[in-house]
């Protein structure tokens, strides 16, 4: 990811929407681990069951564990990332 022509068309997007969460390795991290899911044959049940809100005021990460559990993230919160 790091100096590929994905990692950098990932990274474009990531700070047209939300400069400030380039700051979190983490964040960086898992938004490459869902655009590589997203290519996977087969990635569509993971992709599914995984979300980021980038759009809103609160930028958000949601992981839907089952259809009655998720847990969600807030992306400007420090403790969470």
């Amino acid at each position: 990811v790091h100096c590929s022509v994905n990692g950098r068309n990932f990274k474009s997007k990531m700070q047209s929407k939300r400069i400030e969460l380039l700051q979190s390795p983490w964040m960086i991290e898992l938004g490459a681990f869902y655009l590589n899911c997203e290519s996977l044959d087969g990635g569509d049940d993971l992709v599914r069951q995984f979300s980021c809100d980038l759009g809103s005021d609160r930028p958000a990460m949601i992981l839907a564990l089952s259809d009655s559990m998720k847990l969600e993230y807030n992306l400007t919160c420090p403790i969470c990332l």
